[in-house]
């Protein structure tokens, strides 16, 4: 069947990497961090139960005060991103000082169809080195529970 040719029977095990992402962010995070993404941002709020901040909506210039607005709350930011989402996050906020934490080794690297980071707005001197995984999907097809929805951010209405 057409089906059968085109995987369609299959996709659940290639899509299976946004589960395994965000449940590793959700180990290495803490409820009420925030992790700033863009194509994994559904997957760690929904998996993960951290709050997200989805990139593709904030302006250029204004990443510097967004993050500074969580961190004065007290909140923990993280950027969660693939290899090339992690170059037009450079170009998208050239110019923006809270970039730095981009030159240190990121928290975890996922190797897949793409390279995954996790980077921690707050190391951006981060010398421990990169917890290395590998995408693995799972023996069979199954029904992941949704994480618990992240806390309210402090001051947010």
């Amino acid at each position: 069947s057409v089906a059968g040719k085109e995987r369609a029977f299959l996709v659940w095990a290639d899509e299976h990497r946004y589960v395994q992402v965000a449940q590793a962010v959700r180990d290495v995070t803490m409820r009420g961090d925030l992790v700033i993404a863009s194509q994994f941002a559904g997957a760690v709020r929904y998996y993960a139960g951290r709050e997200t901040l989805n990139y593709d909506g904030l302006d250029g210039a204004w990443l510097d005060r967004a993050v500074a607005w969580f961190q004065e709350r007290g909140v923990r930011v993280y950027l969660m991103a693939y290899d090339w989402e992690v170059e037009d996050f450079r170009r998208r906020f050239a110019g923006e000082n809270t970039l730095s934490f981009l030159d240190a080794a990121p928290m975890f690297t996922v190797a897949g169809a793409g390279a995954m980071h996790l980077f921690d707005f707050q190391d951006a001197g981060r010398t421990q080195p990169t917890i290395q995984m590998k995408e693995t999907p799972p023996p069979r097809a199954e029904c992941v529970i949704p994480a618990d929805p992240p806390p309210p951010v402090p001051g947010r209405r």
